[in-house]
């Protein structure tokens, strides 16, 4: 990994463990956070200048990675301060101090080396179905230290989960007035909206059966013997000439 380590131990002794401390954590230990999908979150990223811990612009997002060894920031909301301050940094695209200034400063800042980051994804529930797709319920992304909703994004969210195509008519949403995240077509960050969610998805890889039901029977062709395996979890199958 790329971070200076030793960059960060200076930070977690001086400045930023003082930050913390202001911000009620308990621990300087929780000042750098890893995350699920191999980010990295920097809570009261800080910039020390000789016996000085300065805060750090906001619109230094991506520098501020740098400055913590990094390639740039995870793509998504900028977490910033609701009021202005004096006497904060604004870095170069190289990390390197530029100006002080005033504005908005960054809470916290989350980072990634391209190579390193990876799509992660939960759900509520997963269900292997009878006809070999997978569906998943109340799914949603885990994109830096936060958990969000799926916004319309069908194929990308069985992307997502490692699958590669979405079962047609399959998805399901409902209104919510909360943060959602919209996906491009590999599962990856789009945008994020706020509008109807995804509640319930089914995706495959390879091929679907043709598989009937009637009642709580299951009937199927020979072709797909497989589904004999269903009789060891209780579901009653029938096998059609």
């Amino acid at each position: 990994m790329k971070i200076k380590m030793s960059l960060i131990a200076i930070l977690l002794a001086s400045g930023m463990g003082q930050a913390l401390a202001q911000s009620n954590m308990s621990s300087t230990d929780e000042g750098i956070i890893a995350n699920p999908d191999g980010s990295y979150t920097i809570v009261a990223p800080r910039m020390l200048r000789g016996h000085k811990s300065m805060p750090i612009y906001y619109g230094s997002h991506d520098a501020a990675c740098v400055l913590f060894g990094f390639d740039e920031h995870l793509s998504g909301p900028v977490d910033y301060s609701d009021e202005t301050f004096a006497n904060i940094v604004s870095l170069s695209s190289s990390g390197n101090y530029s100006s002080t200034t005033s504005g908005y400063i960054l809470n916290e800042i989350t980072c990634i080396n391209k190579e390193e980051h990876e799509k992660a994804g939960k759900a509520d529930e997963i269900i292997e179905n009878p006809d070999g797709s997978v569906s998943f319920i109340n799914p949603k992304i885990l994109h830096g230290n936060d958990v969000y909703d799926i916004y319309y994004s069908a194929p990308g969210a069985c992307s997502l989960f490692g699958y590669e195509e979405y079962l047609k008519d399959t998805a399901e949403y409902e209104s919510s007035s909360d943060y959602a995240i919209s996906l491009k077509s590999d599962g990856t960050f789009s945008s994020t909206t706020s509008g109807d969610k995804m509640t319930a998805i089914s995706c495959y890889s390879g091929q679907v059966r043709n598989v009937g039901a009637a009642g709580s029977k299951i009937y199927y062709h020979k072709a797909n013997s497989s589904l004999s395996s269903l009789h060891d979890k209780g579901i009653s199958t029938y096998q059609l000439d």
